[in-house]
């Protein structure tokens, strides 16, 4: 499998709560958080449960306020130029020049770059450099990395400014996950910002990059006109015994577009606008075979700041209808009632991610906050009641959670006591249409549950925008 890898080099909750207006949807912001592959609770070795909203590198975002309406086609060098821009006429004129001066005249091959620029390349990289055919950048402004290029995680080194594969400047760290880090990088080649995921250099992580990478190829080659509303990779290579994918740059995550809006839920043409994409994504993936077994508010991204066009992300823990399926899947508050109870699983536990997703993008809190496995099932039957004895009898586990058909009640960390269908979804719910959309999303047996085309021709859905432009969108979109 990892001679795969080197051979491989590819492009291709109170309903008076403040609603969020449609537009703008934020000023122009660019998160250092959540992208592509950030810490989730299916990642996590079995047994353990980590709290989702503990996630310390992905909450603690730094926002930046951008000058630029597209910053996807700013280069480091005119980053430069409009930072110096505000210096004094003489200090500007001499950073300038001094960036001309140092201006390497690259693209060129690996074997010509080491002859010709032997004195900013360290040792290994003078090793490296003459197997790449093209070399588009070297950092050799850069604080270099020499010698061990691993951290005692088996995490990559990486410098900001420095290179990957002689091709992308690293910019800046988007977030640290548990299978890598994920870098903001300038392609060289290409001329635009992207997102590189680099693991961490272990066999089982390496196993999983190939999974993620040949599951994105199938669901990416199906799209060639990009409107399924799935991240696009725009290439996967190996450098110094790290697998990294490069993906299109996106924006901050729905999760973090709540937390910067103080969890104040969104509007119900937004919340429709964000529905209807989503779908779109999982009825193509569901077409194609793959669940994504993952889906959450961190991993559906914004494409653009402004903008309420979304795309969804991190294929890592998606499988394939052939595959064998992992008993330890989903984020635990967005965990179909199946897999707790071990019933077998099929691609409607991401419609119950879905209708989980869009009851909290509404309301600004989770529906279902359990804090183990027991304590989420208590927490969906105090709504939606029991599950039938057909689900049941099914159930792998139901001697853990039930006596006979009864369900064992236990207080949570702060001694409540939820019992079944003491909280009804329509009395939360009030709009009758909606409150049916997520009834049909939260059915206890999946052949019962929404697909992903039934949900696009329910009422709540087709009664689409009233504005004149929102109907035009979702005359485009569906």
């Amino acid at each position: 499998m990892q001679n795969s890898l080197h051979r491989r080099f590819v492009d291709f909750q109170s309903s008076k709560l403040k609603r969020i207006a449609d537009v703008p949807l934020c000023t122009i912001y660019e998160s250092k958080g959540d992208l592509l592959g950030l810490p989730t609770e299916s990642n996590s070795p079995q047994g353990t449960e980590p709290k989702r909203r503990d996630l310390s590198v992905v909450t603690d975002i730094h926002l930046t306020k951008m000058t630029i309406k597209d910053p996807q086609k700013l280069s480091p060098s005119s980053a430069m130029m409009l930072r110096t821009s505000s210096l004094s006429p003489a200090r500007s004129s001499q950073i300038e020049d001094s960036c001309n001066k140092k201006k390497l005249r690259l693209p060129m091959s690996g074997t010509q770059a080491g002859l010709m620029y032997s004195e900013h390349l360290t040792q290994q990289e003078k090793h490296e450099i003459i197997k790449y055919q093209e070399v588009y950048y070297l950092g050799e402004r850069a604080v270099k990395v020499e010698g061990n290029f691993k951290d005692s995680e088996s995490r990559y080194k990486a410098n900001i400014g420095d290179h990957l594969s002689f091709r992308y400047e690293i910019i800046s760290i988007l977030g640290k996950g548990t299978f890598g880090n994920v870098y903001k990088c300038y392609d060289h080649k290409r001329n635009l910002m992207v997102a590189v995921k680099v693991m961490r250099d272990m066999q089982v992580i390496k196993d999983q990059a190939e999974i993620e990478i040949e599951n994105l190829e199938k669901i990416n080659d199906s799209d060639p006109d990009d409107t399924k509303c799935i991240v696009k990779m725009r290439q996967c290579f190996d450098f110094r015994d790290h697998v990294c994918i490069c993906f299109e740059l996106l924006s901050i995550s729905l999760y973090h577009f709540l937390k910067i809006n103080g969890f104040r839920g969104i509007s119900k043409s937004l919340l429709k606008r964000i529905a209807v994409q989503v779908l779109i994504g999982l009825r193509h993936m569901h077409a194609l075979g793959f669940i994504h077994c993952d889906l959450k508010p961190e991993n559906i991204l914004l494409k653009h700041e402004n903008k309420s066009s979304i795309k969804i992300i991190d294929f890592g823990s998606a499988t394939y209808k052939c595959a064998s399926y992992s008993s330890y899947i989903q984020s635990r508050y967005y965990r179909a009632p199946e897999v707790i109870l071990g019933c077998g699983y099929t691609n409607k536990i991401d419609i119950w991610s879905f209708g989980c997703i869009l009851y909290e993008l509404y309301y600004g809190e989770p529906l279902f906050t359990g804090e183990s496995e027991r304590d989420q099932l208590i927490k969906i039957m105090h709504v939606i009641g029991v599950p039938p004895d057909g689900v049941l009898k099914k159930s792998k586990r139901k001697n853990e959670f039930f006596h006979g058909k009864e369900p064992i009640i236990v207080p949570d960390s702060r001694g409540g006591l939820y019992y079944p269908e003491q909280r009804s979804l329509s009395e939360v719910v009030e709009e009758a249409d909606f409150c049916d959309f997520l009834k049909n999303c939260f059915e206890w047996d999946p052949e019962m549950r929404f697909s992903a085309e039934e949900a696009l021709r329910h009422p709540w859905i087709k009664s689409g925008p009233k504005s004149e432009r929102g109907r035009e969108w979702y005359k485009n979109f569906n």
